[in-house]
């Protein structure tokens, strides 16, 4: 077996990148990521997110406007997770909204896909 589809591999591969190459992610690296995050498990499968991919320099920088951190400026792409408040399933005894647990489980996919790929 590829050692890149084990789970426990990717699991120890993976770190949190802080410095990119200028490389642009290739369209079918980015389907792969993408189809992974859709995949993603998620409370009663709401699936309550949208993922916004910046690639324009323009709205790039006003990112980093908000977020001025030298290793965020060097990524040649963004991938923003969004949780949907209206669609996210709410658990009956606390109220508790699970759309941030939904996403962070999304994204976490995404690192691992992102890590299967050779990505940062």
């Amino acid at each position: 077996m590829n050692h890149k589809n084990n789970m426990l591999a990717l699991s120890q591969e993976r770190f949190s990148a802080r410095k990119f190459t200028p490389e642009a992610v290739s369209q079918e690296d980015l389907d792969y990521i993408m189809e992974c995050v859709r995949l993603a498990p998620s409370a009663v499968n709401r699936q309550p997110w949208r993922w916004l991919i910046v690639r324009s320099e323009e709205a790039k920088k006003k990112l980093q406007d908000c977020y001025d951190r030298e290793w965020f400026k060097t990524a040649p792409i963004y991938i923003i997770g969004m949780k949907n408040v209206n669609e996210n399933w709410v658990r009956r005894y606390d109220e508790k909204p699970h759309g941030d647990i939904d996403v962070a489980i999304a994204a976490e996919h995404l690192c691992l896909a992102a890590t299967e790929k050779g990505l940062g």
